[in-house]
Order: C-alpha cells, then structure tokens, then sequence
C-alpha cells in the first residue's frame, strides 16, 4: 500500500521463455521505494549494491493496457525514472562508484550512460563511470562454464574497451578456495576492471588474497588486447591458447596473459618479441580510440 503499481505485460524472451502480466512499481513511487530500501540496506551495513537483471525492461511490451505506441514512450520513462531513483538513493546512502550494474547490457543504458556523462559536470552521480558487466555470470558449479566464462569475457573486450570512457568492465565476482580460483583471479587482474569475490568470510584472509595474486600493489590499467588469432574462433573448442596482452602505463611493458579455455591441452607457438611490438603499436593505434554519442542517439566511433 506505500507504493502505487503498474501492470505491464512482459513478453516471450531466450531468457524467461515465457509471457505474463507483472505488477511494478510506478514511476512516481519509485524514488520513494529506492530511497526507503536503501536506507535500510545502509542501516544494516551494506556499502555498495550490485543490481542485478537490468535488461528485463527490454521484455515489456505494455504499459497499463495503452497502445502500443504509447506503451513503449511509457516503458521507456519508467526505465530511466528507475535508473534515477536507484542512483540517487545509491549516491545518499553509500556514495560515489557504489552500483554494479548487472545484466544490464541494454543499449539503453549504454546509449543513457554515454548521453548522461558527456552532458554532466565531474560532481553530478552520471559523471562516474558505470561498474557494467561485460558477460553472463560465474558459475562456481558448473566446471564446464569457467572456460567459456573467461573466453566470452575476453572477447567482448573487443568492443568494450571502446567503451571504457563511460564504464569500467565488470567479469563478474569469483570464490576463492576453489580448484579454479587462481585462474578466475588472473583473468580479473588483467581485465581492467573490477576484482571482487563472494563465499565464506573465513576465506578471505590477507594470505589468501596474495596468493590469489590481490594486493594493494595492483595497478590500474586499460582492458587487455585480444590477440587476432583468437577473435573468429571459439577457443573453447580449439587446441590452441587463448592470448592477451595489457601494455603497463607508463612503462611501456607488457604482460602477456595465456589461458587454456578448452577441455583438451593446447599449444600455440608464440614469439615474445612479435607479441610485445604487437602490443605496443596496437595500444598506441587505439589509444585514443572511444565512442561518442551523435545527437540523434547513435553511436560512432571516434578518436
């Protein structure tokens, strides 16, 4: 009774496989809802929130029974009325850089991010770079998704990296004291991005964590550079290593970050020598490169 709602109807998606009426809360309750639950959420400790299913507004189809013209301005405003209240309440109750948005590759948000930071001033909430999640999730479970979690994440880096302007990639969290712990904590040291872990507070010791190779001595840099052997390939199928490359700023050295992806052992032969005059004209050549945001709502690439 404290929130007014909506009914929308979501449609058949890959994901749901299903369609249904849902109830949601209404744009002129939201912020209300947001400021409420994010104050408790402080209240009880919590620091940062990672909001998760972003994209579900994409399956809405309905807006409160209005045609289908005016259903989709509706859904539209309800999707930023939303990203508003949960940033703004965010901002209140644990500061700066505090979301992880998950599941949220909509080209709405990135299209909303990019429009929102280049129009805001260094002190407004949009000006932060967004945590975004650059692939599906870890699945401490499931043994065969840890090589197809790395090499996805790896590839999508093609193109958001173009992005790092407006966000900082997020390959999403991993547990320690696993058989593949080492291997996920490589993959999100040399990422660029987020390094953060879930699982029992007894794991997380300062011996744990270097010898994960997490320390205070890790350095910021850009996201990796996938090599061209591996772009049109699915490495998880294929005998061969998955190769990366991060140019160290400042430096010019360069870390080359080899992974066996597959089910099978593999060998790739590689010079040291190409690979790292490789790396260097490749992060000069696209050092400045980025997306910028026509006044139309298009992405173009730029430098």
């Amino acid at each position: 009774e404290r929130y007014k709602l909506v009914k929308c109807h979501r449609k058949w998606t890959p994901v749901v496989k299903s369609e249904s009426d849902v109830w949601l809360i209404s744009p002129e309750s939201v912020h209300a809802f947001y400021d409420s639950f994010y104050f408790w959420l402080s209240e009880q400790g919590v620091s940062f929130v990672k909001v998760d299913y972003q994209a579900a507004f994409e399956s809405l189809d309905s807006y409160d029974g209005r045609s289908s013209d005016a259903s989709r301005k509706l859904i539209i405003e309800m999707y930023d009325a939303y990203y508003n209240a949960m940033e703004h309440a965010a901002l209140k109750y644990f500061g700066r850089g505090s979301i992880v948005y998950c599941m949220a590759q909509s080209p709405h948000l990135i299209t909303r991010a990019m429009r929102l930071q280049q129009q805001c001033t260094t002190e407004d909430v949009a000006a932060e770079r967004m945590m975004f999640r650059n692939s599906d999730d870890y699945f401490p479970d499931v043994i065969t998704s840890h090589g197809w979690h790395l090499n996805c994440n790896m590839t999508n880096t093609v193109w958001s990296r173009c992005l790092s302007k407006y966000f900082i990639g997020d390959w999403d969290m991993f547990q320690p004291q696993r058989a593949e712990s080492h291997v996920h904590a490589v993959a999100r040291i040399v990422s660029g991005g987020l390094v953060y872990m879930t699982g029992r507070a007894a794991d997380f010791t300062a011996d744990s964590m270097c010898d994960l190779g997490i320390n205070e001595h890790m350095a910021p840099h850009a996201q990796p550079l996938l090599d061209s052997d591996c772009l049109f390939a699915d490495m998880t199928k294929a005998p061969a290593i998955l190769v990366s490359t991060i140019v160290v700023p400042g430096n010019d050295s360069v870390v080359i970050a080899l992974f066996n992806v597959s089910s099978d052992l593999a060998v790739t032969p590689m010079s040291l020598c190409s690979m790292y005059s490789t790396a260097i004209e490749r992060q000069n050549g696209i050092q400045g490169a980025s997306f910028t945001l026509s006044t139309a709502g298009i992405a173009h690439p730029s430098s």
